[in-house]
């Protein structure tokens, strides 16, 4: 009889263990998937802007290595549409015509040293852009409506946004269903606002001096490089790859470093939750029910 009872405690200890073994394989199965997008600036065709997207997910994926991360993160592109120097340049200026016309003046003002090209590219950045502007914009809609579907099946999204990509991130962010808020989050690189959506992290190097431009744009927090700016870099330290992703700099470091906490942070939507709970509610279950047959 003894030796029964035995046997049962060690069927039960044993199965215990199964069960805990194969919850913890489940649970790592399960755990939600991560999409890391990319969303460009303008003056950027498609095949720019997917090759900062494979640049970003190059380093991060050997950043991750040996991480719980790896293997859980899918990389898509939020492409903002560049129609050319000159629609783009009107575009933007529309944007800020229409947000703050004084300050716009003020600003171009401001700059009559700067060589023409760096003016030039200067006036192109959208400053304080109308939420009803870019939220018309197509766009953004299917960005949100892309946002909103890979949310509502469960997955995390970190959006990547460079340039006047924060601005579209920012106002995407107001689009996201609230019940899956708490699944999105944005990691901003040269970002020309005044704040990132959601309260996330920001890089913006002492060298960029199309954002250090603008007198409302977030400050800068990185030094990257020894000198002014990276003289590869014709656009005055600013470009994503070139600048921002420079090997072996610490803008590099720090925004991947910005990519993992914010995954980290992050919480999946309630349909992820519940599975997890029932898988644990079931691995209870069947744990007593063996109790009550020993």
């Amino acid at each position: 009889m003894n030796i029964r009872r035995i046997s049962n405690r060690v069927l039960l200890v044993s199965f215990l263990a199964l069960s805990g073994v194969v919850y913890g394989e489940g649970e790592q199965q399960c755990q939600p998937e991560v999409v890391v997008f990319f969303g460009n600036g303008v003056w950027n065709d498609v095949e720019n802007a997917n090759l900062s997207k494979i640049v970003l997910q190059k380093r991060l994926e050997k950043h991750i290595i040996g991480t719980n991360l790896e293997g859980m993160i899918t990389y898509k592109l939020a492409y903002n549409p560049s129609n050319g120097y000159l629609e783009d340049l009107l575009e933007t200026f529309e944007q800020d015509l229409q947000t703050n016309y004084s300050l716009f003046w003020n600003y171009l003002a401001e700059w009559d040293i700067m060589p023409d090209f760096l003016q030039d590219k200067i006036l192109t950045i959208a400053k304080e852009v109308d939420a009803a502007v870019v939220s018309a914009n197509p766009s953004v809609q299917e960005h949100i409506a892309l946002y909103n579907t890979y949310l509502s099946e469960g997955k995390m999204i970190v959006l990547v946004a460079h340039s006047q990509g924060n601005l579209y991130g920012n106002i995407a962010y107001l689009g996201i269903d609230p019940q899956y808020i708490d699944g999105f989050g944005m990691v901003s690189v040269a970002n020309p606002d005044s704040y990132v959506a959601g309260g996330g992290p920001y890089t913006t190097i002492n060298e960029d001096f199309i954002i250090n431009s603008i007198l409302s744009a977030l400050p800068p927090n990185l030094d990257n490089f020894f000198g002014p700016l990276n003289w590869g870099d014709i656009w005055g330290g600013h470009n994503f790859i070139k600048s921002y992703m420079a090997p072996g700099h610490k803008a590099e470091a720090k925004i991947l470093n910005d990519v993992v906490s914010m995954v980290n942070e992050l919480i999946p939507s309630n349909t992820e939750a519940v599975e997890i709970v029932l898988r644990i509610i079931f691995s209870r279950w069947s744990a007593v029910i063996l109790v009550q047959h020993l």
